[in-house]
């Protein structure tokens, strides 16, 4: 696999769990503030492991349904 796909991949892993367990925002080692579901909605369609993609969905359902 392509070393930016497996990049994003582990990023995207990473986001998940944060949006998972509540947290919303992070900020970069440049002080900027960046929006976890935002940042994910970017990386879905870099995402191949069909199962990881599948996770970032459903996580990102549940951070909506949340805050509804």
């Amino acid at each position: 696999p392509d070393r930016k796909i497996l990049d994003s991949e582990a990023e995207a892993r990473v986001l998940a769990d944060w949006l998972d367990k509540g947290k919303h925002f992070y900020r970069t080692d440049t002080g900027e503030e960046v929006n976890i579901q935002g940042r994910l909605l970017w990386l879905l369609p870099k995402i191949n492991d069909s199962a990881l993609k599948k996770d970032v969905e459903d996580v990102l359902k549940r951070s909506v349904s949340l805050q509804e």
